[in-house]
């Protein structure tokens, strides 16, 4: 998988690991806690942030959700 470029292809790629809505949302729901980052609702000056995307990949590390490679 190529490396994320924005916080709405790692949306894209977190909807499709946790294809259950409210999975989906619990996650977001502490990302947003955690980062400050709402995947449902991206601002325009936050979606190619390289710093928010690996701060979004570090916090779902840490939940246990890796995206783009091998998962628990």
């Amino acid at each position: 998988m190529a490396q994320i470029q924005t916080l709405e292809a790692l949306a894209a790629a977190l909807r499709t690991k946790l294809p259950e809505q409210r999975d989906f949302y619990v996650v977001n729901t502490r990302l947003i806690l955690q980062t400050g980052v709402n995947l449902r609702r991206i601002r325009t000056e936050q979606n190619q942030s390289v710093v928010l995307i690996q701060a979004v990949l570090d916090a779902l590390a840490r939940m246990g959700v890796v995206i783009g490679g091998k998962s628990p």
